[in-house]
Order: C-alpha cells, then structure tokens, then sequence
C-alpha cells in the first residue's frame, strides 16, 4: 500500500485552518482529499452542529482539520488544538512525508550553500511521491529542499541525506549505504 499524505492551510477572513490528510488512493488524489477536508472543516466552524457524515470525506482513509490557535502552539505545553473534524485519527500509518520534514530540518544546519549542487544516484531513486528523477540529474541543495518539502519527494529527500551524510563523513566518494548511515547517526 502506499501513503501519500498532504498538509494544507485555508485562510477565511477570520480564521486560519490546518488539516492532514493520509492514505489516499493515488498521488494525484492528496489535492482533492485536502480541499473536502478544509471544506468540512470551513462548514463545521461556521456551524458547529453540523455533522459529518462518512461519505462527506471519502477520498482519503484519515484527516483532520482545526482551527489554527490564535497563540503560537510551540511555546505552550499540554494545550491540544480544537479539532474541528477527524477521521481514523488514532490509526497508526506511515509518518511518510514527517519523515521528511525531519531530515530536512535535521540536515539544514549542514548546508554551505543552497546553490550547493547534487547529483542523483541510483540509490537515490525512490518510488512514491514526487517528481521523476533520473540517475545524473543534478539539483542544487534549493531544488531537493524544495521537492521534498512540496511534492514531497522520496528520491529528493534521499539525495539530500546521502549528500550530508557525505559531507558529516569528509568523503563525496563514500558509499551511498555508508553516507546514509552517518546522516541517520
């Protein structure tokens, strides 16, 4: 099975919402997934004894969507956002696209340069999610951070790691299996 999962945001005058969606049935369905749930989620704020049937969110197997708080979230402890809608949001997936979110923010303090260049290789090729890359392209540090932050790729965000782990170990020739391990360590 694959995961493919989107984050969204909707801003309506008033109010910011947030949602997550997993598990869709193609890539191309994250989109739609992601605006029936913000759909939802504008329908239940603005009438809160609406209720959401099952079929009202039926592209992706889980979602949910909340109100983004007023206050910045990272400075508070134990507050839990109120979530407006949530669907199968106790079943356990792949962190699939968190994954990559985390060796982005793992790996950036690494990078000289954004104009650094990479070269893909074949290790580096991943299905799932994202654009196609072939062996040989060369991307700067700003194509991967990009690619895998937006279309969420596997083969970009691979790239990224076995560069820094690269770069941890002193040694561009380094096996990629070897650059890997070091950016995991």
């Amino acid at each position: 099975m694959n995961i493919f999962n989107r984050l969204g945001r909707r801003a309506d005058n008033d109010f910011i919402l947030v949602g997550a969606v997993l598990d869709t049935p193609t890539d191309n369905d994250r989109f739609a997934a992601m605006k029936q749930l913000l759909d939802l989620g504008v329908e239940k704020y603005k009438n809160p004894k609406y209720v959401v049937k099952s079929s009202d969110f039926n592209i992706a197997s889980a979602g949910a969507v909340c109100v983004l708080p007023p206050y910045n979230p990272v400075m508070y402890d134990g507050i839990q956002p109120d979530f407006l809608f949530a669907q199968n949001g106790n079943t356990q997936y792949s962190p699939a696209s968190v994954t990559k979110m985390v060796t982005m923010v793992t790996g950036i303090p690494y990078i000289d340069s954004l104009a650094e260049r990479v070269t893909i290789q074949a290790s580096d090729i991943q299905p799932g999610s994202g654009g196609e890359f072939y062996v040989g392209d060369v991307l700067t540090m700003q194509n991967l951070i990009y690619c895998t932050m937006f279309p969420s790729s596997n083969t970009c965000a691979t790239a990224f790691a076995r560069h820094i782990g690269a770069k941890l170990l002193g040694d561009a020739n380094t096996p990629a299996a070897d650059c890997l391990a070091a950016f995991y360590a």
